[in-house]
């Protein structure tokens, strides 16, 4: 206890000693020469004697685990800024993109090698990438426009057995490409499902792809 009125009076001289100890308690540093931070000694002259005292200070202690987790608070908030700020940059970054789609030789565009793609003309033993095609005997592209608008999902482009979807999130406005080709030489129905940015989905082109499927055939 540093408080100095409730000090006897034959021990008021120490009274400027621990003033001086008190002023040390609040510092986070550990005072030179000092092995345990808990404690504070010196010496203190009064009335031409010298005066040595050793005071327990477990604020000192404190002080620094306070200094030490504050840092950390603030190192993890600056991560946070800086990963958020990221993201922004990214979703802009894709909203101003212009992808290169459509049908070639009469097959959509291959997914790259990035884990955020699907596409049901990919290798079947391209575990990543590949889904199964929709058997269909019908022009489903009119009924995939309902869907996809229900879904509120952006109708880009739209032939008699084309379409082109976009899908835009909400937080960060990062944007996915859909796009449907219906054979009808094969009674099939194609598609595939890819982010512009990033590197991994988590899979949601491809839950994407099947609630919409799932709409469809029901």
């Amino acid at each position: 206890d540093l408080r100095t009125d409730r000090l006897p009076s034959v021990h008021r001289p120490y009274a400027h000693a621990i003033q001086k100890a008190k002023l040390l308690c609040h510092l986070p540093a550990v005072p030179n020469g000092q092995r345990n931070p808990g404690i504070i000694s010196g010496c203190h002259r009064f009335s031409g004697r010298v005066q040595r005292f050793l005071i327990y200070c477990p604020c000192s202690q404190s002080g620094r685990h306070t200094m030490i987790i504050k840092v950390i608070v603030a190192t993890l908030l600056g991560l946070v800024t800086l990963l958020m700020i990221s993201f922004i940059f990214k979703g802009m970054q894709s909203r101003k993109m212009t992808p290169r789609l459509g049908l070639k030789d009469g097959k959509l565009t291959p997914c790259a090698e990035k884990p955020n793609c699907v596409c049901s003309q990919s290798p079947t033993d391209d575990k990543t990438h590949a889904m199964q095609p929709v058997p269909i005997a019908t022009n489903p592209i009119t009924r995939l426009k309902e869907i996809a608008t229900k879904m509120g999902l952006a109708v880009q482009d739209t032939q008699p057995t084309y379409l082109y979807l976009t899908h835009t999130s909400k937080l960060f406005g990062f944007v996915d490409d859909i796009e449907f080709s219906f054979l009808e030489s094969e009674g099939m129905l194609h598609f595939r499902s890819a982010s512009r940015v990033g590197y991994s989905d988590m899979g949601q082109n491809r839950k994407r792809i099947g609630q919409i499927l799932g709409q469809l055939t029901q």
